[in-house]
């Protein structure tokens, strides 16, 4: 996989990184750029696809579930905190403008307050690709761009979540070198939950090479 990473700051502490869609790396049939306005509704519909396939027992609920995605979505979107950030994986094709407008994957990243941390902390939400673009870079993508933004807002490790049923996703981010969290032993306990608390010293970017 090689990435391509933009010339110049990518990332910034300014809120207008949120809605001006500045690209920030690409790969080979696709870029990552900041999420804008007009693709609220389709990264909706990518969340909704992803986390309630038609199949699910959730399927009934589509329409009143992408209508609250998206709502949420344009929530923070219209908020523009400084300290959060959504990317989008778009199709990228010579002599094809309609690929600027296919988003293929989605990520977002935010500070946020976490169970036992002292304070708040970069926290990754809602990565999904598109199942037909999957295995292909773009998931890791996404998450480089993470990175960027957490590395630019001077913090020294970044967060997510995973299921325990969810091995594929489990050996991505170990492939990212994502490790469990010391606060693990705690968190499905007092949470009831199956999550697995995952997280990255961000010193890894750099000595791993996967940025410049």
């Amino acid at each position: 996989m090689s990435v391509k990473w933009m010339t110049g700051p990518v990332i910034s502490n300014s809120p207008a990184l949120w809605a001006n869609g500045s690209q920030v790396l690409s790969g080979p049939s696709f870029s990552i750029r900041t999420v804008e306005d007009r693709d609220l509704l389709r990264v909706a519909q990518l969340l909704c696809e992803s986390f309630y396939p038609p199949t699910s027992y959730w399927h009934w609920a589509l329409p009143v579930l992408r209508v609250g995605i998206y709502q949420d979505l344009r929530t923070r979107f219209i908020t523009q905190s400084p300290k959060h950030a959504c990317f989008i994986a778009v199709k990228t094709g010579p002599g094809d403008p309609s690929a600027q407008n296919n988003i293929i994957g989605t990520v977002e990243v935010t500070l946020r307050s976490l169970w036992l941390l002292r304070q708040p902390v970069p926290y990754i939400s809602n990565l999904a690709v598109a199942p037909n673009h999957r295995r292909r870079g773009v998931a890791q993508h996404l998450l480089l761009a993470c990175e960027q933004a957490a590395t630019a807002w001077q913090t020294h490790f970044l967060y997510l979540n995973v299921l325990e049923t969810n091995i594929a996703a489990q050996q991505l981010y170990t492939k990212a070198q994502y490790c469990r969290s010391e606060q693990q032993g705690l968190w499905p306990r007092l949470r009831r939950s199956k999550r697995i608390l995952l997280r990255k010293h961000l010193s890894t970017v750099t000595e791993t090479g996967y940025r410049p």
